[in-house]
């Protein structure tokens, strides 16, 4: 693998007639981890990616395991309560869980993994979700229990999902809050 920097970047070997072997995702946002740059590792037969956490730690992940939204975190998400189970909101009653749960998972989906065809119109621009809102509880206590028919809404649709900018909104007033209808 080639270790030279191009432009603050690292280069990405070539094939014989000149295609990159892997995608350079040098930079990229997955969840709480950022790509810092490939190594000569291999896990799961996919290049291993060193990551930096937002907490500060560094990890190496598959390329496969980042692109796809399988890991988000370097772990310490799992320590803050990131995938806690102990709140017993997840538990598979009506379709997996309470209404704000699935509100909660469904938002952090959309912003976090890649492979999610959705993941275009939020994290892919620049929807992020607060630091506080990837523990399910912190969610919960900003935004308390869903009132019946509504469901979670940004009120500016060019920002991201934290406590200022959400609100549990029905269909109709979604409707009315879209990138479409304020462009018109």
């Amino acid at each position: 693998m080639s270790k030279s920097i191009v432009s603050g970047r690292w280069s990405v070997p070539e094939n014989k007639d000149g295609h990159a072997l892997f995608r350079n995702i040098t930079g990229e946002r997955f969840g709480r981890l950022v790509a810092l740059r490939p190594t000569e590792k291999r896990l799961s037969g996919h290049i291993a990616w060193l990551c930096r956490c937002d907490c500060g730690m560094e990890k190496l992940v598959s390329g496969k395991k980042l692109r796809t939204g399988n890991t988000v975190t370097c772990g310490c998400g799992r320590l803050d309560g990131h995938r806690s189970r102990k709140h017993g909101e997840s538990i598979p009653n009506n379709r997996g869980g309470t209404r704000e749960y699935r509100a909660w998972k469904s938002m952090l989906s959309r912003c976090c993994q890649p492979a999610r065809k959705d993941y275009k119109y939020y994290g892919g621009r620049g929807i992020i979700v607060c630091e506080r809102w990837f523990v399910y509880e912190n969610f919960l206590a900003d935004m308390v229990r869903c009132p019946e028919n509504l469901t979670l809404e940004r009120i500016d649709n060019d920002a991201g999902y934290f406590p200022a900018n959400c609100k549990w909104a029905s269909r109709l007033e979604q409707m009315r809050n879209t990138r479409r209808s304020k462009h018109r």
